[in-house]
């Protein structure tokens, strides 16, 4: 069964248990074999990267897809942008790209603390606003009964 995890906020564990190591090389390894966008030759990351959200899509204990929402703050005019996005080969679809940046996406917009414009993995530029305004919106929140 696929489940998207926030590999942020995973309060001392990690997708399917794997320890923090573990799952480091396993998103190396995954970034290095099926990364959607190769990067930069030159590109490294810089002390003033932040980053606001990071997801990875796990395939019962085995990880599939991973996904990072970055903002280079040090580089003018720099909007944050979906970064290391990779999948299996097996496990690429439209779908499944656009459900871990939705996710990452979602993830970020509640504070959106460098702007509601970001750029997508494949550079396309996205304003988030009405998913920030869905985010911080009091009512929109349902409570279960």
């Amino acid at each position: 069964m696929l489940e998207l995890c926030d590999t942020l906020n995973l309060h001392a564990t990690t997708p399917a248990g794997l320890d923090a190591l573990t799952m480091y090389d396993a998103v190396q390894d995954l970034i290095d074999e099926a990364r959607l966008v190769p990067s930069e030759a030159d590109e490294t990351w810089t002390e003033e990267r932040c980053l606001f959200s990071e997801c990875a899509l796990m395939d019962g204990e085995e990880l599939v897809g991973f996904g990072r929402l970055v903002w280079d703050q040090d580089v003018a005019g720099a909007l944050p942008k979906i970064y290391d996005l990779a999948l299996r080969r097996a496990y690429r679809s439209a779908f499944l790209i656009d459900a871990i940046q939705a996710e990452l996406i979602e993830q970020y917009a509640y504070l959106a603390e460098a702007g509601e414009e970001i750029l997508t993995h494949d550079g396309r530029r996205v304003d988030i606003s009405p998913v920030a305004a869905r985010l911080r919106d009091p009512s929109a929140l349902r409570l279960c009964a």
